[in-house]
């Protein structure tokens, strides 16, 4: 039957070899051996861009040309396909697509800016499905590009559009608690900070909720709020193998220090001083040791 089928589009296409019908026939005949997930497929898609450049197929083709290179992990390869997708169909329901696949390739290849650049592109397509989550990914990249201005905006943006909308996809509703974690990193205001975390800690589990009980630690460290802050920080120091750890460890420890609770502080301090390897707290810790002992 596929045999059958692909025999018959490439007798069209021999037909009429430079017309219109020519690039229909390969365009549904690359279609249908992708729904068959056959690697013939990536060629066609090649043939009909390259053989019909002006084509209104031609910026589906190199949109699957993208696809194809992401799947294998060619982020560049994929961007430049993506973008000329986007750059020939321009008023088409095509780029805004184009443009989401086009962030998602410069995120893998952590060019942050351009890649904020285009999820901020996508996220105009509001009739698109991916249109409530461009703006998630939109605000990491410019948090990890250190603008953390635009990334609060973004941040807040997903996170009261999903909090608000009952009938958000189940999947988005688990990005809430890392964009409350991202949104609270991109303002500078504590206080602010803090009451974001707040809102997510009760549902978050797992790694999330470990670094939250760290972030609104911080937050009311920052604040001068040593007793509220101090059992969110000796919890979060359990997490021995986040990046943060050590930093929960030694703001735990100051945090009992500063409320008079100079024996559980030294337990902390005991226990950051002997981490391996050394880091740049470790040498702090073993000061406090030898000045509380």
């Amino acid at each position: 039957k596929n045999n059958g089928a692909i025999a018959a589009f490439d007798a069209a296409i021999a037909a009429d070899p430079k017309g219109d019908f020519a690039a229909e026939a390969l365009y549904e005949s690359a279609w249908h051996l992708q729904e068959q997930r056959s690697p013939d497929a990536a060629a066609r898609w090649v043939r009909l861009e390259r053989e019909f450049p002006n084509s209104k197929r031609a910026g589906e083709a190199l949109y699957q040309q993208g696809e194809v290179a992401l799947a294998a992990k060619k982020w560049d390869e994929a961007a430049g396909f993506y973008r000329r997708a986007a750059e020939k169909d321009a008023q088409s329901d095509l780029a805004p697509r184009a443009q989401y696949q086009l962030g998602t390739a410069l995120y893998n290849a952590e060019k942050w800016g351009e890649a904020a650049t285009a999820f901020d592109k996508a996220a105009t397509a509001k009739k698109e499905a991916f249109a409530p989550e461009a703006p998630y990914w939109a605000a990491d990249s410019y948090r990890r590009a250190g603008k953390l201005t635009e990334a609060a905006t973004r941040y807040e943006t997903f996170v009261t559009t999903i909090e608000a909308n009952n009938a958000a996809p189940a999947e988005l509703k688990t990005y809430l608690p890392s964009a409350r974690l991202g949104w609270g990193q991109s303002v500078t205001d504590p206080v602010k900070a803090a009451t974001i975390y707040q809102a997510a800690l009760a549902k978050a589990e797992g790694a999330a909720k470990g670094e939250l009980q760290f972030r609104l630690g911080e937050a009311l460290f920052k604040q001068n709020k040593y007793t509220d802050a101090a059992p969110l920080l000796s919890l979060a120091s359990l997490n021995d193998k986040a990046a943060w750890a050590p930093q929960a460890e030694w703001l735990a420890a100051q945090a009992l220090e500063n409320t008079g609770a100079k024996g559980d502080a030294l337990v902390l301090y005991r226990k950051l001083a002997a981490r391996q390897p050394a880091n740049d707290l470790t040498a702090k810790a073993q000061e406090k040791v030898k000045a509380l002992e």
